[in-house]
């Protein structure tokens, strides 16, 4: 009885937690977008795992079907302060730039994001991987914060 009422306990504070993360502030480094024409796409950013103090966070490219498509250290200039994405292992050298905007499509900081877009994505998937489905130029949708450990 006590078993079934703290396994109760915990699944609703999990599932509490998981909303909260969904509408509050979260951490670029923490957040995962989905493809706004949902085709199966999320761009999913981790915390930075090397030792460069230029990247902010990592982040892949992710589809349902496909598996890692892409992954990039994503970066943030010094001055005007722009986030982008750079590849890892690729052959792409030109850096991807992202935008963030709120749910009225204003300009956003990163971590208070609904939707975010990211400039020459579809083109570096048509380029690189020559894949179906494609992720196209779409726009990004904020799903959810991740917890890491």
């Amino acid at each position: 009885m006590l078993i079934r009422s703290l396994t109760r306990i915990a699944l609703t504070l999990a599932v509490a937690m998981s909303c909260t993360c969904a509408f509050a502030t979260c951490a670029l480094d923490h957040s995962v977008f989905r493809d706004s024409a949902n085709r199966g796409f999320t761009l999913e950013f981790s915390p930075a795992t090397g030792d460069s103090a230029m990247v902010i966070a990592v982040a892949q490219l992710r589809h349902a079907r496909r598996g890692t498509i892409l992954k990039f250290d994503v970066g943030q200039s010094n001055g005007y302060g722009s986030v982008f994405l750079e590849r890892t292992g690729g052959t792409d050298p030109q850096p991807h730039y992202a935008y963030f905007f709120d749910a009225n499509l204003r300009e956003s900081r990163s971590n208070a994001a609904t939707w975010a877009f990211v400039s020459g994505l579809g083109a570096a998937d048509y380029y690189e991987t020559r894949q179906q489905p494609q992720v196209g130029d779409t726009l990004w949708k904020f799903e959810r914060c991740k917890i890491h450990p």
